[in-house]
């Protein structure tokens, strides 16, 4: 799954007029509440194989959907929220914004086995620099690998069928984590990677290490 982070429009406003605080639109609820649904139900096609997978019963499906449900709120909705509340936090505009292609393609590759999407973006608006603007990027993925960290011992820790809950999360959070800080326009990475090279290589070092780990686990 790809994740699109957030986009900065540089359009200022009057710094006085610049709202404090966190806030939501109500358009921005239920964008957020449709494109973690969407990807909740795609996730959890993909997890079944898709078309290619055998017939499931009503309890695989409810074993796997609030899985999922809890893979995209940590890899993906959280993620978007740490960009915008770091961005309000520094005064600025932030808001999600939905792709509706995005989510359908999301779907459409779910049957096929695996999720590749473009769910949407936190669109900020404001007067900012280098350094916040690094600081904004490197939220989302830092919120990734902190799950991933916390988790990934847990696949051992804990008992079936929580470890296959961890090992699901854990997972999810640093495949995301790791393709965002990739130094490639529009993600994450490479506005981190512009603004400061040695977080950049601290953050790209330790999703490899997590993705290592799990591996070295799951063998």
């Amino acid at each position: 799954m790809s994740n699109s982070s957030f986009t900065y429009v540089p359009a200022p406003y009057p710094v006085e007029a610049r709202p404090r605080g966190v806030r939501f639109s109500g358009r921005e609820i239920f964008q957020l509440l449709v494109s973690t649904l969407v990807l909740t139900v795609a996730f959890s096609i993909s997890r079944m194989n898709g078309i290619f997978g055998t017939f499931v019963s009503l309890d695989d499906l409810l074993f796997v959907l609030p899985i999922a449900f809890v893979a995209v709120l940590t890899g993906y909705l959280l993620h978007e929220l740490a960009h915008k509340l770091v961005a309000q936090g520094y005064g600025m505009r932030a808001e999600f914004r939905y792709w509706p292609f995005g989510l359908l393609f999301a779907l459409l590759t779910s049957l096929m086995g695996f999720v590749f999407a473009a769910p949407g973006a936190v669109m900020i608006h404001g007067r900012t620099t280098l350094e916040k603007y690094g600081r904004i990027s490197a939220a989302g993925p830092m919120v990734n690998l902190l799950i991933g960290a916390i988790l990934t011992p847990m696949i051992i820790m804990l008992p079936s069928p929580y470890a296959y809950v961890a090992f699901f999360v854990a997972t999810i959070n640093v495949f995301l984590a790791g393709f965002n800080l990739l130094p490639i326009p529009p993600l994450d990475g490479s506005k981190i990677f512009g603004w400061n090279k040695a977080v950049w290589a601290a953050m790209i070092a330790s999703a490899a290490g997590l993705y290592i780990l799990q591996i070295m686990i799951t063998a």
